[in-house]
């Protein structure tokens, strides 16, 4: 298998040859639904958050640039994905056949959007991710120096800085480069995540054994957090980062298998559900907040009786 059909079958694992029809048309079916679905949700999430001057705090402007990487997810990445794969499914032929003749402009141009867009959502999702967990680390320790305006600054630092490496896939003229920089990046973010989660709980758990030995009332003189509540918060953040666990590491599994082997039958079905593990995180995120956070929850609702009452 030569260079150029390693990296076209990696960008974009469902054109593999291997990979058997029905798969090829049930994953294209799902990402159609998903793709309305986080739209709307993660829509609904961010505007309850920007519209509430309350939820204007460091974590909820995080966790609503998390729902605007959602709707851009939605928006550009899932119905040009879906779009290429209906062209895959109603020209198999010619397309299997890619080394040997030009690819229909349309299937390529569907391509580079959704291979990308869904590179862009991926670093920008994991970078704020790591943000996230070390805001709540710092946070919890009383040692955050992050306030509400530095908050939207970085936030707009961390949209920006993935458009090179994004851009760089989309011409894929250092494709192998990509896919090495991108398990980097997975690494050392879901390291940077873990150490910063376990030294919250770590955190947690050490208030609460002061608690139980009644040494709170030296220690409290200052304002203090609010454990009982903020814990919960914790754990929100810890459920999003299970979904982010499930829905990224199989396609960090998935890219290190296309690196040191060649894509054989099980290799592109892993990739195939790994992808679709992928595109399932944008639809997560909304529902997660929405079970979670009750002022998130009780915000949307009031948005959608508004929303209702005026159509009506």
């Amino acid at each position: 298998m030569n260079n150029n059909e390693t990296n076209s079958t990696t960008n974009s694992p469902l054109k593999n040859n291997s990979t058997p029809f029905p798969i090829i048309l049930s994953c294209t079916v799902l990402l159609a639904l998903f793709s309305p679905i986080a739209v709307i949700g993660n829509a609904l999430v961010c505007a309850a958050i920007l519209r509430n001057s309350s939820l204007r705090t460091p974590s909820y402007i995080l966790l609503a640039g998390l729902a605007l990487t959602g709707v851009c997810n939605g928006l550009f990445v899932q119905p040009f994905f879906v779009a290429n794969g209906l062209i895959y499914l109603t020209d198999t032929h010619q397309i299997k056949l890619f080394e040997k003749m030009t690819r229909p402009a349309a299937y390529i141009t569907t391509k580079a959007i959704s291979s990308g867009c869904g590179a862009y959502c991926f670093q920008v999702t994991m970078l704020l991710m790591t943000f996230m967990s070390i805001e709540r680390w710092l946070h919890m320790t009383r040692r955050s120096f992050i306030t509400v305006r530095p908050t939207r600054v970085t936030l707009v630092v961390l949209l920006l800085i993935p458009i090179p490496l994004a851009w760089t896939f989309v011409e894929e003229t250092f494709s192998y480069l990509f896919r090495v920089a991108i398990i980097s990046i997975l690494v050392v973010c879901l390291s940077l995540t873990s150490v910063a989660y376990f030294k919250v709980f770590k955190t947690i758990r050490r208030h609460q054994q002061q608690i139980h030995a009644n040494e709170l009332q030296q220690n409290f003189a200052q304002p203090a957090i609010n454990f009982e509540k903020y814990k919960k918060s914790v754990y929100t953040i810890l459920f999003i980062l299970a979904a982010f666990y499930i829905c990224f590491l199989p396609i960090a599994i998935a890219m290190v298998l296309a690196l040191v082997r060649p894509i054989n039958e099980f290799t592109s079905l892993f990739l195939t559900i790994a992808t679709i593990l992928v595109h399932l995180y944008p639809l997560l995120n909304p529902l997660l907040y929405l079970w979670r956070m009750k002022d998130i929850r009780n915000e949307v609702r009031q948005l959608v009786k508004k929303i209702f009452l005026q159509g009506n």
